[in-house]
């Protein structure tokens, strides 16, 4: 399958802070939280970039049940997607 790097979010609010709501890979369109479910359920990835470290994205339901993404940790902040520009 595919890996796509997502360059920057669409970010919407609730209580508990933001959810992602759509990203933008690089050479795709904006897509939505559910259609990259979709994508990850059919086996593709989606990972951000900097400082030269991969954090690869994955689903995640925040506490208030909405379900979105997150990048998993690693060693550095900075490629997290909560520091992309909007898209």
């Amino acid at each position: 399958m595919t890996s796509y790097r997502i360059t920057c979010t669409t970010k919407s609010t609730c209580p508990n802070g933001h959810h992602i709501v759509a990203v933008g890979p690089e050479n795709l369109n904006r897509i939505t939280v559910p259609e990259a479910y979709q994508m990850i359920d059919q086996g593709h990835r989606f990972y951000t970039l900097a400082a030269s470290e991969i954090a690869w994205v994955e689903k995640f339901t925040c506490q208030c049940g909405i379900k979105t993404l997150r990048s998993q940790a690693d060693t550095t902040s900075l490629n997290n997607l909560d520091h992309l520009p909007t898209c």
